[in-house]
């Protein structure tokens, strides 16, 4: 399976360093406790409410434009903005896949 994206883990760490002026320390910091992303900014959230791709479709609804029209796909984490992970395109739920 070729990647067509960043992990939404990996993209949300790369909005947050330019968010921060790419300062990774300040990262930590991070002030902004209301930010969709900010559970994910460290990696993995200790609160299992959300996914990555659902945070990443919550930030980008507040963006001001709509998720399907929006054309900055410069952004890291334009690829999940409909709240699902391109990479996984084609493969299923894993978890139906698990149980057989």
């Amino acid at each position: 399976m070729s990647r067509v994206a960043p992990s939404p883990g990996k993209a949300i760490r790369d909005k947050c360093l330019f968010c921060m002026n790419f300062q990774p320390k300040e990262i930590k910091l991070c002030p902004s406790k209301k930010c969709d992303l900010f559970e994910f900014r460290l990696g993995k959230a200790k609160n299992k409410k959300t996914t990555a791709c659902r945070a990443i479709k919550s930030y980008c609804a507040q963006c001001g434009e709509s998720a399907k029209l929006c054309e900055l796909e410069g952004c890291p984490i334009w690829p999940f903005r409909m709240g699902h992970n391109p990479n996984r395109t084609g493969l299923g739920n894993i978890e139906v896949l698990r149980r057989g």
